[in-house]
């Protein structure tokens, strides 16, 4: 089984090899732990990072309610802290944290619109990230609506691993191997808020899976059943086909006029 897009669901897309390649010269490498908090906005310290390793959770605050609006990741070759905000100072409450232990690159925002002025392809990339990064929440909502609460902790589960390590979509495929080692173990708040469950429900399934032999712990490792996996991602390939449809749109938009702030 192969993907049949470069999007996931819920998960930012990969910057390209060269943008990637810009960033890292230009920036730092940091390591953060599981749970840490990297980024906050309205603030002081406006980060640009990429991640190099792990997950990133982002959410979308409400300032009048406890849930956030909207929360999506970021794995390696994403993503994370002030990117939404290179062109358009919106002043929407954010909170990024590490799902996972994590490395990043942090880069000099100013410097990478400087950079990226002087090429077409790298300007059009950044300008358009956020939008494309759009495509993949979309593409999440999709999936939310259209699949079972055992479907969508699957699929999470697949798109989670993946997202750390494309070499996991090969493991799916038939006749690899029986028993597969998740890559990321999400915590259970933030894949209950992204499937649109709630923690006892996931709980349930995993009680389901462990009854019915399709989830093993050992060594310190969670093994699902390849087959419980490969079916759930199989059922939600017709969604990820239009995903190109979708970045079409999403790439088609003008230009943000840079530095561009809304009225007080």
């Amino acid at each position: 089984m192969s993907l049949t897009s470069a999007f996931l669901p819920w998960f930012a897309p990969k910057l390209s090899r060269s943008m990637r390649g810009v960033i890292n010269n230009l920036g730092h490498r940091t390591i953060f732990m599981r749970g840490e908090r990297i980024y906050e906005s309205p603030g002081f310290f406006q980060k640009l990072m990429l991640v190099e390793r792990g997950v990133v959770a982002k959410a979308l605050l409400d300032p009048f309610h406890k849930d956030p609006l909207l929360i999506s990741l970021s794995g390696p070759g994403a993503f994370c802290g002030s990117y939404e905000t290179l062109y358009l100072q919106d002043r929407m409450q954010r909170r990024h944290w590490c799902m996972t232990t994590t490395e990043v690159v942090v880069a000099n925002a100013d410097l990478l619109l400087r950079i990226c002025d002087q090429n077409a392809s790298w300007q059009r990339e950044l300008s358009h990230y956020s939008s494309v990064c759009a495509v993949a929440d979309r593409l999440g909502l999709l999936v939310t609506h259209s699949a079972t609460v055992e479907e969508r902790l699957a699929i999470f589960l697949v798109a989670s691993s993946i997202a750390a390590s494309l070499d996991f979509q090969d493991l799916l495929r038939e006749g690899v191997v029986e028993w597969v080692a998740l890559s990321v173990i999400p915590s259970l708040q933030v894949a209950s808020f992204v499937i649109n469950t709630s923690p006892e429900q996931i709980r349930e399934v995993l009680r389901k899976w462990l009854k019915e032999d399709r989830i093993r712990y050992l060594s310190h490792k969670v093994l699902i059943s390849r087959e419980l996996l490969s079916g759930s991602w199989q059922k939600i390939q017709p969604i990820l086909q239009t995903a190109n449809v979708y970045e079409a749109e999403a790439l088609r938009t003008s230009l943000p006029v840079r530095d561009l702030e809304l009225p007080r």
